[in-house]
């Protein structure tokens, strides 16, 4: 995943805060993505993780300047595939799915990620079951 953040920073803003800030465009993944599709969190979460076109990222560091601390906004790059994919596979426009989420998830150095993959696994199979009866 460190190879696909095209910028991070750190926001001294709640992470609430941070998601409502965000300009229009970006995708959200990770923690937010989950919270979003699902309203409830395992965990409380620090980090904020987006996908981005490009032409967004200039507003994004206006919004939110370099800061040389350890990074709480992380900007993924994005690419056609994965918009198509929110656009054809996501259940709210502006979140990844739920595939994409549980390898974000995955990816995240952070210790709760483990919380939000096992209930992210309760979840699909809850979904499965659903689909099968």
């Amino acid at each position: 995943m460190q190879r696909d953040v095209i910028y991070s920073t750190r926001v001294s803003a709640p992470v609430r805060e941070i998601e409502r800030s965000l300009p229009d465009g970006v995708i959200f993944s990770g923690y937010t993505a989950f919270n979003y599709l699902f309203n409830e969190a395992p965990a409380d979460y620090s980090e904020v993780y987006v996908y981005a076109p490009q032409e967004i990222l200039s507003e994004i560091t206006k919004r939110f300047p370099p800061v040389k601390l350890p990074g709480n906004l992380y900007v993924l790059k994005t690419d056609m595939l994965l918009q198509e994919n929110v656009r054809r596979y996501s259940i709210g426009e502006n979140i990844v799915s739920i595939p994409q989420m549980y390898t974000d998830l995955w990816n995240i150095p952070s210790w709760y990620s483990k919380d939000y993959i096992s209930l992210l696994e309760r979840k699909m199979m809850e979904m499965k079951d659903g689909i099968l009866e």
